[in-house]
C-alpha cells in the first residue's frame, strides 16, 4: 500500500505493524527502494496517480530467512500477477501480488500404519490441554518428554486459518484432532487434505529418532509445507510459532534438522581443524550469507545476551569460478585463507593473528557504526534522500533485506522445572567417535 506520493504503508520488507511501538514515529520510505525491477515501475506510477490494472511479470523476491534482518534473506525468481487499485475517498493504492508456488503431496496411501502406531503417531505439543501418563525431565531449561514426540500445527494446516488464529485452543479441539489424525472418527475438524498425511510420514522420523539416541544432539524436528512440526524430545511451544517463518523454510516439501550443543560444535571444530587452536591463528566459520557461525569470542562469552542476535561481516560469501576449492593466503596478499565445507552452505576462514591496536569499534551494532576505512567494524552506509525530488539515491546501496524488527511472539520461555530430574548431560568432549549427522533435506 502506497500514497501518491510513493511512501510505503504497508510492504512485506517493512517491520510488522504489530511489533511497532505506538510511541514511534512512521517510517515513510519510498516504494522505488524496495520495489526496483524495471518492469514495476509502470505499476507503481499507475498506482501513484489513482490507477488500475493487472499485470504478469517475473519477480524476484526478496525473502528473509528468518524475522531479523541479521538472519539474512535469499532472492526467488516466481512468476507474480499484480492486482491494484485506488482505495476510494483516498490518496492510498493497494497492490496485491499473487505467485504459484508448488509442492509434491504426500499420498496417506504410502503409509500402512498398525493399530499400534496409529495410537502413538499424534502427541498435541500442549500436553496441558489433555492428560497423559507420559513421563517428565527437565531438558535445557524445558520440560519435556523422551517417551514422544510433538506435533504442533500453524494456521496453514486449516483450510480456515482463522479457526487457528482467532480462539484459543481446547481439550476438545486436541481430541477431535487425534480422532482424525488416528483414524477413530472420519470427521475432519478443518485441517487440509495434506496434514494427515505429513503427520504420519513424520511418525517414521520419531521412530529413527527414538531407536538412534544421539546425546549430543538438543533438539531434533522436521517441519513440513503442510502446516505441521514435530519436535524431539517432546515439547510446548508457544501458540504463534510458525516454523515456516524460520530460517529452514523452503518450497521443499518439509526440513529436517537437528540442533547442537555450542560445545560439541566448538569440540568438533577443533578437533577437525586443529591450528585453529594455535595462538598464532585466528579462525571464524560463517555461511553463504556472511553470517557468523563460529567465532573465537563465542568460546569465550558466558553471558547469555551475546547470542541473541546473529553478527554478519558484511559481505555476501562467494567463491571465484576458478578458485571453488578455496583461496590461499597467497591468493589473498597473506591476509586470510577461506575454504568451502563439503555439502554445507559455510566456509572456514582462518587469518594471521593480529597484534590489537587503538581502533576501537563503537558498537557491536551494524545499525549504529556507519562504514569507514579506519575499522574491521560492523557497520552500515545509508541510502541518501533527496528532499526536493522526494527520491531515494539506490544506485550504490544493497538491495533490501528482511524486516528490522523481530517477531518474539513465538519464542518460548524457561519452563518450571523444579523437582525434575534431567533427561541427559550430553558429555560431549567423552565422546570417543566423531561421527556427525548432517541436516537432511527432503
Amino acid at each position: 500500500m502506497i500514497d501518491g506520493l510513493g511512501r510505503v504503508l504497508m510492504h512485506p520488507l517493512l517491520p510488522n505493524a504489530a511489533f511497532v511501538k505506538s510511541t514511534e514515529d512512521p517510517v515513510l520510505v519510498d516504494i522505488g527502494v524496495l520495489e526496483r525491477e524495471v518492469d514495476a515501475q509502470s505499476v507503481i506510477e499507475s498506482m501513484k496517480s489513482g490507477g488500475m490494472g493487472k499485470k504478469t511479470l517475473t519477480k524476484f523476491f526478496t525473502k528473509p530467512r528468518g524475522k531479523l534482518v541479521n538472519d539474512g534473506s535469499r532472492d526467488d525468481s516466481l512468476t507474480a500477477y499484480f492486482y491494484w487499485g485506488s482505495i476510494p475517498q483516498s490518496n492510498l493504492s493497494l497492490c496485491v501480488v499473487l505467485v504459484d508456488e508448488s509442492y509434491s503431496e504426500i499420498d496417506e496411501s504410502q503409509f500402512q500404519l498398525s493399530d499400534v502406531d496409529l495410537q502413538n503417531v499424534f502427541m498435541y505439543h500442549n500436553r496441558s490441554l489433555l492428560k497423559d501418563s507420559f513421563s517428565d525431565c527437565k531438558f535445557y531449561s524445558r520440560r519435556v518428554t523422551s517417551d514422544r514426540s510433538s506435533v504442533k500445527f500453524s494456521q496453514s494446516a486449516f483450510q480456515n486459518p482463522f479457526q487457528y488464529l482467532d480462539r484459543d485452543e481446547t481439550a476438545e479441539d486436541v481430541t477431535n484432532y487425534g480422532n482424525y489424525l488416528t483414524r477413530q472418527k472420519l470427521t475432519n475438524p478443518g485441517f487440509k487434505s495434506t496434514l494427515r498425511s505429513a503427520v504420519w510420514a513424520t511418525y517414521e522420523a520419531e521412530q529413527y529418532w527414538k531407536s538412534h539416541p544421539a546425546r549430543f544432539v538438543s533438539w531434533r524436528y522436521i517441519g513440513t509445507k503442510a502446516g505441521m512440526i514435530r519436535i524431539y524430545p517432546g515439547v510446548s511451544l508457544q501458540k504463534p510459532y510458525d516454523h515456516e517463518k524460520r530460517a529452514c523454510s523452503t518450497t521443499v516439501t518439509a526440513a529436517v534438522g537437528a540442533d547442537f550443543p555450542l560445545e560439541y560444535f566448538n569440540w568438533l571444530f577443533s578437533s577437525v581443524y586443529p591450528t585453529c587452536n594455535d595462538v598464532s591463528y585466528w579462525c571464524i566459520i560463517v555461511d553463504d550469507s556472511g553470517f557468523i557461525v563460529m567465532h573465537p569470542r563465542l568460546k569465550e562469552t558466558t553471558i547469555e545476551s551475546g547470542f541473541k542476535e546473529p553478527k554478519h561481516i558484511t559481505i555476501e560469501m562467494t567463491m571465484p569460478v576458478n578458485k571453488l576449492g578455496g583461496l590461499d593466503f597467497k591468493d589473498t596478499d597473506e591476509a586470510f585463507e577461506i575454504r568451502p565445507i563439503a555439502e554445507t552452505n559455510v566456509f572456514i576462514i582462518r587469518r594471521q593473528t593480529i597484534p590489537s591496536t587503538d581502533c576501537k569499534c563503537d558498537s557491536t551494532s551494524p545499525d549504529i557504526v556507519e562504514c569507514s576505512n579506519q575499522c574491521e567494524c560492523l557497520c552500515h552506509s545509508p541510502i541518501i534522500y533527496d528532499v526536493c525530488s522526494n527520491k531515494y539515491h539506490t544506485g550504490s546501496a544493497s538491495p533490501p533485506c528482511s524486516a528490522r524488527l523481530p517477531d518474539t511472539s513465538g519464542v518460548s520461555q524457561p519452563d518450571d522445572t523444579q523437582g525434575l530430574t534431567t533427561c541427559y548431560v550430553p558429555k560431549c568432549h567423552q565422546k570417543a567417535t566423531k561421527t556427525l549427522m548432517s541436516a537432511l533435506k527432503l
